[in-house]
This record gives C-alpha cells, sequence and structure tokens, in this order.
C-alpha cells in the first residue's frame, strides 16, 4: 500500500535527490532486529531489483524457449500477458493516486538464510526468496502469500534463483514467500525430503516468520490488517496442503499469520492412492508420464522416515535397466531438470512403465520393500486425521495424467462441504493445467478462500 506520508509531500521529495539515495539499500546494513523477536534470525544474502520487462524474461522467457508443446506455449504466453497487464494495471493505480506519471513499478527481492530444523529436529540453516513491490520507495504489504514450488531436480530451478511463476503478486501489493526446502539452495548437498509433509510444513512456516522479521528489520511494514494466503501446484500442491494443516492445527500460529487459507492444484494428497494407481496391473505396462519422480518419492520417503524404511536404499527399488540410466546420479548431483533427465532417459528407450522402472520386489504387495514404502507415504497422506479450519481452494484436471484425480476426490471427501471451494477442469494435462493455475493465481483466483 501507498504510504500517505508520502503521497503528502510527494512534490517535495521529488526535488530532492535523498530520493534516489535513500531507496538505494544494497549495501546497508540491516538494524537489529527488536528484542522479542531475536530467534526469528535471518540474513540478507542478496539483493536485486528487477523491471516488469526483465522480471518476465527471467521468469517466462527460459521456459518459453524450452518448451515443445504448442499448447504449453500459448499458456505461457497467456501467463506472461496477465503478468504485465496486472503490473500495469497497479503502476496506472499508484500513478493516478499520487497524481504523477513517469515513474515505474519494480520488483524487488532478497535471498534469505534463516534458521529451521532438519528431519531430526537439529537446528539448520535453509534459505528461500521475498519478493515486493516499489515504486519510488518500497511499497508495504497489504497480504502474504507463502508460494510452495512444483517438483524441481536442478539447484538453478529453486525459487531463489529463478522465481516462480507468481511473482506477479507481488506487484498486488503482496509480499512473496518462497522458500527453497531441504536440498536447495543452502542445504543443496542434502537429500530433499519429497512428499514429507510435517517438516516440510515447519521449515516453510519459519520462513514465513523470517519474513515478517525481513520487513521491519528493512524499514518496512505489514498493514494492520494484513491477512495471509497459501499456493502451491504439483509437489507444491501438496505442500501447501501440509501447510495448511500445520496452520490450521495451531490457532495461535493461524491468529499470528491471520491465515485466510489455500488456493492448490493437482497435488498428490493422497500419496499411497497415487502411487497404487499406477502401479495398478492394468496401468503398470503404460508409459510413465515422468519416470524421475519415482526415484524422487522414493528417496524422499526413504530419508524422511528411516524408522520405517530401515536397512533398505534407493537402488533395490528399480530395475538394472532403470539405473542404467545412471537417473540417480543425475538426480543427486542437481545439475539437470526433470525435463533434461527425462530427454536422456529417452535416448535409452523411448518411454518407461511402472514394470520397467520399478523392480519385482518393489511391485510385490507382500514384500517388505512395498509395506515399507507404502508406510511411510500414509505417514504424509494429507486427507485423513484432520479437519481443516481455514478454506482450501482445489483445482485438479479430471485428465491429469501424472497426478491422477483421485487426490482431489478424496479430498473433497475428507473435508467439510463448507470448507472446500472446487474447481474442476474437464480437460488438460498436469502440466497444462498447471500453467492455466497460476495464471488464475496471477489474476488473483487465490483470494476465494479470503471470502
Amino acid at each position: 500500500m501507498i504510504r500517505k506520508e508520502f503521497v503528502l509531500s510527494f512534490y517535495l521529495l521529488l526535488a530532492s535527490l535523498f530520493i534516489v539515495s535513500c531507496v538505494n539499500v544494497e549495501n546497508e546494513t540491516l538494524p537489529p532486529a527488536d528484542e522479542e523477536d531475536q530467534e526469528v534470525w535471518f540474513e540478507v544474502m542478496e539483493e536485486e531489483e528487477l523491471s516488469a520487462e526483465e522480471m518476465s524474461e527471467r521468469i517466462f522467457g527460459r521456459a518459453l524457449r524450452n518448451t515443445r508443446s504448442s499448447e504449453e506455449a500459448q499458456t505461457l504466453e497467456e501467463l506472461r500477458q496477465q503478468f504485465m497487464q496486472t503490473h500495469a494495471a497497479k503502476e496506472e493505480e499508484i500513478a493516478n493516486e499520487i497524481g504523477v506519471n513517469g515513474f515505474s513499478l519494480f520488483f524487488k527481492s532478497a535471498t534469505l538464510n534463516y534458521r529451521s530444523v532438519d528431519l531430526k529436529g537439529n537446528s539448520i540453516i535453509l534459505s528461500g526468496v521475498v519478493i515486493w513491490a516499489k515504486f519510488i520507495w518500497d511499497l508495504d504489504p497489504d497480504f502474504i502469500v507463502i508460494s510452495n514450488h512444483y517438483t524441481i531436480a536442478s539447484d538453478a530451478e529453486r525459487p531463489s534463483k529463478s522465481l516462480p511463476f507468481e511473482t506477479g503478486i507481488a506487484s498486488q501489493d503482496g509480499l512473496l514467500v518462497c522458500p527453497d526446502l531441504i536440498g536447495y539452495g543452502a542445504t543443496v548437498n542434502m537429500t530433499h525430503p519429497y512428499l514429507c509433509a510435517e517438516i516440510t510444513a515447519i521449515n516453510t512456516v519459519d520462513m514465513v516468520k523470517a519474513a515478517m522479521n525481513f520487513i521491519k528489520s528493512n524499514g518496512m511494514k505489514l498493514e494492520k490488517d494484513f491477512v495471509t494466503y497459501n499456493l502451491g501446484y504439483s509437489q507444491g500442491g501438496s505442500n501447501a496442503l501440509a501447510v495448511h494443516k500445520y496452520i490450521d492445527t495451531r490457532p495461535e500460529l493461524a491468529e499470528e499469520l491471520r491465515f485466510k487459507g489455500t488456493y492448490c492444484g493437482g497435488g498428490p494428497y493422497d500419496p499411497v492412492g497415487t502411487l497404487e494407481y499406477h502401479m495398478n496391473a492394468d496401468r503398470r505396462k503404460d508409459p510413465f508420464p515422468i519416470p524421475p519422480l519415482l526415484p524422487l518419492i522414493v528417496s524422499g520417503m526413504l530419508e524422511g522416515h528411516p524408522e520405517l524404511t530401515e536397512g533398505l536404499v534407493v537402488e533395490e527399488f528399480f530395475t538394472q535397466d532403470f539405473l542404467d540410466t545412471d537417473v540417480l546420479r543425475l538426480l543427486r548431483d542437481k545439475q539437470h531438470t526433470t525435463k533434461d533427465i527425462c530427454d536422456i532417459m529417452k535416448s535409452h528407450k523411448d518411454t518407461w512403465s511402472i514394470e520397467e522402472i520399478l523392480s519385482p520386489k518393489a511391485l510385490d504387495v507382500d514384500s517388505r520393500m512395498y509395506r515399507s514404502l507404502m508406510q511411510a507415504l500414509e505417514a504424509n497422506n494429507l486427507t485423513k486425521d484432520w479437519t481443516p479450519k481455514s478454506k482450501i481452494k482445489l483445482y485438479h484436471s479430471e485428465e491429469d495424467d501424472v497426478v491422477p484425480f483421485l487426490n482431489f476426490e478424496n479430498a473433497v471427501a475428507a473435508f467439510p462441504t463448507d470448507r472446500v471451494i472446487k474447481d474442476v477442469a474437464k480437460k488438460g494435462s498436469h502440466n497444462n493445467c498447471g500453467l492455466k493455475y497460476y495464471t488464475w493465481v496471477v489474476s488473483g483466483g487465490y483470494k476465494d478462500v479470503g471470502k
């Protein structure tokens, strides 16, 4: 929101070079946090200021150059246009409010290191990025948006490096908070606990608290009636629902964040049902759409639940032909995207079925390997053992080829009808519907949960 004191004195300030100097905080030392916030530690690793055009190229340029699907390219272009239109509308609103044209609305981002815990409860330093808007001064955010990233394999895809699709929210007076999570950024040498709900939620909420402290320390303030929204698609959809559960089941935290709710899409909220769907005898010979997802799931569960998977090793879950593609090394070095890895795997075989990926023992429902994996996944089932208090808007395609529609159905069946807003696409692949999801996010569709 525009600060009234700046608006009232705008013409006087405009003539002063003080404006130029006071907004250049690149090398400024942050003031100490308030005493009560000392434990919410953060460190600014990098700050950046980008125009809308520069931000658009950073977010959408590479994606548009890399896509091979005309449908995805069209949706990406629509998302880029939505991003620019939203930005231009806010720029015009501010210019009209202060009565002066000729100034641009910029995006600012700060990569933060912050303190959280690892899977054993030990203190750990994680990273992420916060994004907000600047006109002539940094704009005070009206609300917080928690951005949970989709599945990534390359460290270069982490939010603090690539910036998320929903960055346009910042030009709507929002503060975007995007954690990298364990395994990326500051902890790139660690295994990512893929689909491990509770640790993901803890690490995410800790970043939100660090971001709130950063805002105060950076001379900004959240509006007194601020609220918090929560977003994510695919893995990010599951992570968003995990964050929602964590906040909703802690009333003091929900009050502190003024939590409004979640808009999540295409998420494996029921990970057991998701994997069993693809492992079904009628489908296990069909091409699996994204083969690297399976070792991400297995390694995540082994990392997150050693009490259930003790003695098991990732390699045993997969066929030798699959291992011969070098997929595990490609995932561990975090230098390749999932798309890169899929392309490399196609040089060995054009398509990979579940039977060609998972070993016979991993597919044997009576084996300890199968039972342990399913127990670990069930421990992260977000459709059981809790009742949402805040609203959830669920988006899913009935034709989702990666995360089956049963995840939507099971979540809807599990939660009270007055807490769920249903948003169903009749057609569309997982990836293309994901791009459409972000188009609606940038246009403000997430605010439905606050009504």
